[in-house]
């Protein structure tokens, strides 16, 4: 016993010395240190923090005329950059201001932030499992103890509260619940549990197997999400997800390639890529809009009258009037969108010096190049955004962060985009507006299929 603890002073005896040689270079450090070094330090931190504090001051003082590029906030007027990694959990999906209460929200998927203006988070809408979030906002429906349960969202105090339990069944998983919801409204919510597609009263707690087997919704769901349209079995269906039940259409064996509602009683589809045809929920009808010159799959984005959609197929774009019942081919590009009601721009990145550019075109008119540079159209979100409150629409190039007038005059560089010789220009992967928290829309209209 003796002798194993002498074999073994030597190594105690190292590691004691590291100890203490370690403790009194530490303590020489602290006792001796600058003080100036100090004070530099000190000073430094104060300087960052008025930094960060008139930053904050001046993202208030300008919005509706900033523009979100992933995390970064530049000034629409001057291009000059506000605030560089504003938020600390990065780009969120949107991002609001509260004017009421001088801070940011913003929605990152699983759940609500709120910022103060400097970015620094100062609240967190979560719970111990995922919740799931009604387009209104209202309320938050979760599992709790294998249940549904929901509360009623508090966001002056961001907290939940009135927390009532909906079913008493015991057989919702509290991690993938929120995962499972297919659709919900006020009354009602669609979740699919395992293998089995739920329809759930809200106001009652009944649960039973749903009547329809809905998948892949998409664009298929009423913006209001109380409908739902499709076709089974030569029917085109209009599902009330309230009641449970369907209206029809009878349309023979036809394929529906693409759907885009107008407000929330008609809906436009694309039937068999050779016509467009609009629903009508109201008077439960399935009328002809106008034969396709060329066969399209997809329907793009409403004008904002809704009177315009576009038609994509492997040819070209067809430009559908609802109004006036005509189809007409328009030469188009990429990443077609509106930039006010009555015209749309899109993108040429062509080895032609004639076609190559960004283009703007008004129904019925010619087009014409308002940019040599074609821009580059969006991974996520719009390629093109258009900003109401500035007046302005933004978009991005090779050669940086564009803005102009919705006419297409008076282009100005937001933010120049460079790079080292022999390395990629990193390009913004997200553009968005800063809206109004009080008009906020659901989160989750971008992420949407198209099915």
């Amino acid at each position: 016993m003796i002798w194993r603890f002498i074999r073994q002073l030597p190594k105690l005896a190292l590691v004691v010395g590291v100890l203490v040689v370690s403790t009194a270079l530490f303590a020489y450090w602290y006792y001796f240190r600058s003080p100036e070094q100090m004070l530099l330090k000190m000073l430094t931190q104060k300087r960052d923090e008025k930094v960060i504090h008139e930053q904050a001051i001046k993202v208030e003082q300008h919005i509706g005329r900033v523009v979100l590029l992933d995390d970064d906030v530049y000034d629409l007027d001057t291009g000059e950059p506000i605030f560089r990694h504003w938020l600390r959990d990065g780009t969120p999906l949107r991002v609001y201001y509260d004017a009421e209460n001088k801070k940011m929200v913003a929605f990152y998927g699983a759940g609500f932030i709120r910022f103060a203006m400097t970015g620094d988070e100062e609240a967190r809408l979560a719970g111990k499992t995922p919740i799931f979030y009604p387009a209104d906002f209202k309320s938050a429906l979760y599992a709790k103890d294998k249940d549904i349960w929901r509360a009623d969202v508090d966001w002056n105090e961001w907290k939940l509260k009135n927390e009532k339990q909906i079913t008493s069944i015991k057989q919702f998983n509290e991690l993938y619940f929120a995962k499972g919801v297919v659709i919900a409204t006020e009354k009602t919510l669609l979740v699919r549990n395992g293998f089995q597609l739920l329809h759930v009263n809200l106001e009652t707690g009944q649960v039973k197997p749903s009547k329809f087997s809905l998948s892949n919704i998409g664009r298929r769901r009423s913006p209001d999400s109380k409908h739902v349209v499709g076709l089974e079995k030569g029917q085109f269906y209009c599902y009330e997800v309230d009641e449970d039940e369907a209206k029809t259409v009878p349309v023979g064996r036809v394929a529906i390639n693409s759907y885009q509602w107008l407000g929330n009683d008609r809906c436009v589809v694309i039937v068999s890529a050779k016509s467009v045809k609009i629903y009508d929920r109201r008077k439960n009808t399935l009328d002809e809009v106008a034969a396709l010159p060329e066969q399209c799959t997809k329907i793009g984005e409403p004008s904002a009258d809704g009177r315009f959609v576009f038609c994509a197929g492997h040819k070209g774009i067809v430009l559908v009037d609802i109004e006036h019942k005509k189809a007409q081919v328009v030469s188009g590009g990429r990443g077609i969108g509106w930039v006010n009601g009555d015209s749309f721009v899109f993108s040429r990145e062509v080895p032609d010096s004639d076609l190559r550019g960004t283009w703007m075109q008004e129904p019925g008119g010619k087009e014409r190049r308002i940019f040599a540079e074609p821009f580059i159209p969006a991974k996520s979100g719009k390629s093109v955004l258009p900003i109401k409150s500035a007046g302005l629409v933004v978009f991005v190039t090779k050669e940086g962060v564009m803005r102009m007038k919705p006419d297409g005059t008076e282009i100005q560089a937001v933010k120049q985009l460079s790079a080292r010789p022999g390395r990629t220009v990193q390009l913004p992967s997200r553009l968005q507006e800063i809206a109004d928290w009080k008009l906020k829309e659901s989160p989750g209209g971008d992420e949407a299929d198209d099915n």
